[in-house]
């Protein structure tokens, strides 16, 4: 009996492990946090006007602040005591947080009310580039300060073989039509002149994050890696862009890549970024050249025009038209159709092994070891069994 006993209280500790373990890798992905639409109206917030200076801004800010920072709102009911309803001091950061910058107030400002106070009589053009200009000269001088800390992480990476960033981009990464082919037939590493932009350089940046031979930037609705240090946004008024970090990185004395979108999760080092040996680095290749060639696609399937009735066409082009519309890609490489099956099957891939989801050694090993004791344990039970040993 009491062999029994341990036997089956083993069982159900191992059942129960083997099932904390499932749950851990079948949970769905964090929720992301909710995007700055949700907070309401930053003015609102701060109780200022739109053409609100710097100073008054930051006036209504510390005035709110001793009543909703937390080490001086004792009772729960004090904000609403001084007329500031649900107000919470997140909510008051964050507001802060945004118009306190003048290139942040000035994105905020158009993207919510069309213009901005700062620049009113300013167009589009010389607005995107005065914002340019102003990120510019905000992420060189950031790259001034990180020097000193960026050389000791360097050193720090290159004794031990950790994470060296080879080379980071950031932006709209969607290659060039002309050169799609030479993406998904991998002739050759997709560099920056091949991609339509705008692209911005972030190596050094992106290397100053890393922490201990890893790097994490965290993700959400409202965590665009524009706001890093050393990073802007190339193309700020273009809210159709769609942005993304492409990184190329050593570990362990191996290549790796990856690419996330702007406001995905990036954790490096991770397996599945590892470059195979006998294959050169892709590059940045990004999810959006999937919509290019469904379109190159729908192209190709639909019929040609007919031709202007004087027109003489020789017969090699009269027996092209007749086999079917010419094809948009090089003949002898792939077809847009066969273009777009290879795309899938990679983006298919990407989703399965999309981050946070990814079965470490040990996940594998708790779970394989596990189901093995269970299974053992069982035997013995079993043959200790009078029925089993009399038969």
């Amino acid at each position: 009996k009491p062999f029994g006993l341990i036997v089956v209280s083993w069982t159900t500790l191992l059942t129960s492990s083997f099932s904390w373990h499932l749950d851990r890798l079948m949970a769905p992905l964090p929720a992301q946090r909710g995007s700055t639409d949700s907070l309401g109206d930053y003015y609102e917030i701060l109780g200022c006007a739109r053409d609100a200076s710097y100073d008054q801004l930051k006036a209504a800010f510390h005035r709110k602040v001793g009543i909703l920072h937390p080490d001086k709102a004792t009772s729960p009911g004090k904000a609403a005591a001084h007329g500031l309803g649900d107000l919470t001091f997140n909510k008051l950061h964050d507001a802060w947080y945004c118009l306190q910058d003048e290139t942040r107030r000035i994105l905020y400002d158009i993207k919510h009310f069309g213009s901005s106070a700062l620049c009113p009589h300013a167009d589009d053009d010389s607005v995107s580039r005065k914002l340019v200009l102003k990120q510019q000269l905000k992420a060189w001088t950031d790259m001034q300060n990180m020097e000193v800390e960026l050389e000791k992480k360097l050193q720090k990476e290159k004794a031990a073989k950790g994470v060296l960033v080879m080379s980071a981009l950031y932006g709209h990464l969607l290659l060039k039509e002309d050169l799609l082919q030479v993406g998904l037939s991998r002739e050759r590493e997709i560099v920056a002149e091949d991609l339509v932009g705008p692209v911005i350089d972030v190596t050094l940046p992106v290397q100053v994050l890393v922490e201990k031979h890893k790097l994490e930037i965290p993700g959400g609705a409202s965590a665009s890696k524009a706001d890093l240090p050393g990073f802007y946004n190339p193309a700020p008024l273009d809210q159709q862009l769609e942005m993304s970090l492409y990184v190329q990185y050593e570990f362990r004395g191996r290549l790796h890549e990856t690419l996330v979108g702007d406001r995905v999760t990036l954790k490096i080092p991770q397996r599945k970024h590892a470059v195979p040996t006998d294959q050169a680095p892709r590059g940045p290749f990004s999810g959006e050249n999937t919509e290019m060639l469904l379109r190159l696609a729908r192209q190709h399937a639909s019929p040609p025009p007919d031709p202007p009735p004087a027109a003489q066409e020789s017969p090699a082009r009269t027996a092209s038209v007749a086999a079917g519309p010419l094809p948009v890609l090089p003949v002898k490489r792939l077809s847009p159709a066969q273009a777009l099956a290879v795309a899938a099957a990679e983006w298919r891939k990407q989703q399965m092994l999309v981050d946070g989801r990814e079965v470490s050694q040990r996940d594998m090993l708790a779970l394989l070891l596990g189901a093995g004791t269970a299974i053992v344990l069982t035997m013995l039970l079993e043959l200790r069994n009078p029925y089993v040993l009399s038969r």
